[in-house]
């Protein structure tokens, strides 16, 4: 559930957990496949070799196999036949390589035996995140990919292993990398200017339960549900850029949310609709003064929608969540009736910001989790504003909205009274 927000599986990205430790053995058998995706995350650095196998022994000397090898020193792609190797694709950056700093580090393979194509990339599977890639030669149709093996520390052997079981988790799927990158909206329909793999994805393709997501938070209006109070947003704007607004103050008491040392710029307001689930609210309106921002954060493989209900906000989103990589790979602003997405796997780790100097932005959101996510961790992991260490946020609604909604009409009301009042 969740991995697959669009019917043509162009985006499954690895959801089947695989541990060689539990399962004592290095080894697994895949049965036929035609493309397949493996991803390992680390959170303690170890140089692995990926190995896709037509041979349970990799080793013996008719065995065929496509072999990834990753080290502080090396990335490539590799064939392997009657017992020679060929370099197919390396790489020279050290970017590419097994990183050594501290953080969650997450590297993945992926392979389409039909079109003879095989990715090797970082952080999120996507193909915007492809390192290296090559084509294979017509032996490998003559090769059916069976087995996966999987080496670390150039070695096999349980025993010396045993440190890497708590700090790498290893995922699959039966599916390879898309060759282009999912686009990052939503819309209502594609058109011959306008397709699905350059503009956006069409709502009527979502699976579920993005499609149900969709339909709620788009069909959500403000002034709707302040009762048709029409001047809803700019009373939360007066409240948000006012001193004696409930908004402007909450804000202030949030300043040092995100880091040590005060910053107002880095806050938000969190306004919680509906009942709770285990991804926090059933819905949440998210507030966002102008050049207001948020920290740099993943959101533990939740599924979500997010709609722009007024104002602008720029999304930048990131390879992995760490202190010594913050350079994102992408970026789009969002206008008022926007709608984006984030899927496990996908869209995960990213900052928000509202690029506009004097119009504050407003945005309905609603995230779940599959059931074979939910793991308990309610938090938010995010990069301080000090930019020097990954910390834990628990998301709490500044104010349930039934309460919000009174606070920001009788503030509007008695801003009408007090200018009839003046001579």
């Amino acid at each position: 559930l969740g991995y697959d927000i669009y019917e043509g599986h162009d985006y499954v990205t690895p959801n089947r957990l695989w541990s060689p430790w539990i399962e004592g053995n290095f080894t697994k058998d895949l049965k036929l496949i035609d493309k397949f995706t493996i991803e390992i995350n680390q959170t303690l650095s170890a140089p692995f070799e990926l190995i896709l196998s037509n041979n349970k022994n990799p080793d013996a000397i008719d065995s065929y196999s496509i072999k990834l090898i990753v080290s502080e020193t090396q990335a490539s792609i590799n064939k392997v036949s009657n017992n020679s190797t060929f370099i197919l694709n390396q790489t020279k950056y050290i970017d590419t390589f097994l990183h050594k700093d501290h953080g969650s580090h997450t590297y993945w393979l992926s392979i389409d035996s039909n079109d003879l194509l095989v990715k090797y990339g970082q952080g999120e599977v996507r193909d915007k995140l492809t390192i290296m890639k090559c084509k294979l030669d017509k032996e490998h149709l003559k090769n059916q990919i069976q087995y996966l093996h999987v080496k670390f520390n150039n070695t096999t052997d349980l025993s010396k292993l045993k440190d890497l079981e708590d700090t790498t988790t290893i995922k699959f799927c039966r599916f390879s990398v898309a060759n282009h990158d999912p686009p990052l909206f939503i819309i209502k329909r594609s058109t011959p200017t306008c397709e699905v793999k350059t503009c956006g994805l069409e709502f009527s393709g979502l699976a579920e339960p993005y499609g149900t997501l969709y339909k709620d938070v788009i069909s959500w209006r403000l002034a709707d549900e302040f009762e048709q109070f029409t001047e809803a947003a700019e009373a939360i704007h007066r409240s948000v850029t006012n001193p004696d607004g409930w908004c402007f103050q909450k804000l202030q008491m949030k300043s040092q949310t995100f880091g040590d040392k005060p910053n107002i710029l880095g806050t938000y307001l969190r306004i919680t609709i509906g009942e709770n689930n285990f991804a926090g609210s059933r819905y949440v309106l998210e507030i966002w003064p102008p050049l207001h921002y948020s920290p740099i954060r993943a959101h533990t493989n939740a599924l979500g929608i997010v709609h722009v209900l007024y104002g602008q906000v720029n999304i930048q989103l990131f390879a992995s969540l760490n202190v010594e990589h913050q350079v994102p790979f992408h970026n789009a602003t969002l206008e008022k009736n926007n709608v984006t997405w984030l899927s496990p796997g996908l869209n995960q780790i990213r900052k928000i910001m509202n690029p506009s100097h004097d119009e504050t932005a407003i945005v309905i959101q609603t995230y779940r989790y599959g059931k074979q996510d939910y793991s308990g961790y309610e938090y938010f992991d995010y990069i301080d504003n000090d930019d020097r260490q990954i910390k834990s946020f628990l998301p709490k609604t500044d104010l349930e909205y039934v309460e919000f909604k009174k606070i920001i009409i009788r503030e509007w009301n008695d801003d009408i009274a007090k200018r009839n009042d003046c001579p």
